[in-house]
Formats: structure tokens, C-alpha cells, sequence
């Protein structure tokens, strides 16, 4: 990937005369296991952390860090009202289904319920993900509330893994009202944290 930004000759790789260079570029990858993130931690500048369960997010924020401190941009599914929890509950299932046996203790569930559940959704049946992705359930992978908690659990994110940038994924239907809820969540995320000492 330097190679191809930079313009240079590589292992398999010779730039044609017209090809774009981006030196500068930073080079982040992203993934969910540790193979790869601890790949990020040694070759890349930064790693994409998203689409995982919350609890989840510092153990691969760890391996991503486990040879240099790099920079982490972390991503979070968010909702700020029930219609939107509810639009969201069953798609929410495929955040669990591959996810670490350890988050899968934390559910209670075995991998083949939520197995099941993936494949109804695939035939068009929302409802066995719509019973399995409980309140309980639907914690691990999804933050909702008014856009001022959702401020205050993300400063807690920040503060815990030291993101370089931390977004939420928008799961709204009406984009306008979900970015002004959006402002309002960074807002109370920059004044969580100016309140923080030091």
C-alpha cells in the first residue's frame, strides 16, 4: 500500500507513468481480530475500530496498539429514539453473529441462535433477530438514548481508549433531525470532556 501512495516500485508492483501519489497519505486498516490489528500496529499509522461490540472495542484497540501506539478511529452504531432502536434492533444481530467468544458469553446466547437469526434476515424474516436482539442484547452493539447520553458514553470512550477521532454510525431514517441530534452528541462530547482536569 506505501508503494501505491508513494509512486514506488515494489514487489509486484511497478506505478504506471499517470499514476497519482499521496506520500502524505495515512495508511489505516481496519478489522476485528487480532491478526490483522496487530498488523496495523506494527506497518500502518492507524486502525479503523468499528462495527464491534462495545465491549469488545478496547481489547482491539489493544492489539492495535500492542507494538506502537497508533492512532485509532473508533466508530460507534448510535440512536437517539425508539422508532430508530427499533428500525435498527434486528440488523443489529450481525455485530454478534462473528463476534469473540468472549462477547458471546457475555450474551448468553450460543453462536447458533444468532446463526439462525442472520439466516431468516437473509430470507427476508426480521423476526427471530427482532426476539434475539433484546434491550439486554441490543446494549453490546448498539449506544441510544437522547443525544446528550450518547455525548456523555462516548467521552467515556475517549477517555478510556484515546481515540485520534471517534463517529457514529447513523442509523436514522430522517438524516436531517439524525445530524442535528448528531451536533447536539458531539457538543455534549467536547463538554464532557473540557470538564475533565488537566
Amino acid at each position: 500500500m506505501r508503494a501505491v501512495v508513494r509512486g514506488e516500485h515494489n514487489d509486484g508492483y511497478s506505478p504506471p507513468a499517470t499514476a497519482m501519489t499521496a506520500p502524505d497519505l495515512p495508511l489505516f486498516i481496519g478489522s476485528r481480530g487480532p491478526l490483522i490489528n496487530r498488523l496495523a500496529s506494527r506497518a500502518a499509522d492507524g486502525a479503523f475500530v468499528a462495527g464491534l461490540p462495545v465491549s469488545q472495542l478496547a481489547e482491539v484497540a489493544g492489539w492495535a496498539r500492542s507494538v506502537r501506539d497508533i492512532s485509532i478511529a473508533l466508530y460507534v452504531n448510535a440512536a437517539f429514539d425508539a422508532e430508530d432502536v427499533e428500525r435498527a434492533r434486528p440488523q443489529m444481530v450481525w455485530a454478534l453473529v462473528n463476534s469473540s467468544e468472549a462477547t458471546l458469553a457475555l450474551t448468553g446466547q450460543p453462536r447458533a441462535a444468532f446463526q439462525a437469526a442472520t439466516d431468516a434476515l437473509q430470507a427476508g424474516d426480521l423476526e427471530p433477530a427482532r426476539r434475539l436482539m433484546t434491550d439486554d442484547m441490543l446494549q453490546h452493539v448498539l449506544v441510544w438514548g437522547a443525544p446528550t447520553q450518547i455525548g456523555a458514553h462516548l467521552a467515556r470512550l475517549v477517555r478510556d481508549l484515546r481515540p485520534a477521532s471517534i463517529g457514529i454510525s447513523l442509523l436514522q431514517s430522517d438524516i436531517p433531525r439524525a445530524l442535528e441530534a448528531a451536533a447536539t452528541t458531539f457538543a455534549a462530547l467536547r463538554s464532557e470532556l473540557k470538564s475533565d482536569p488537566g
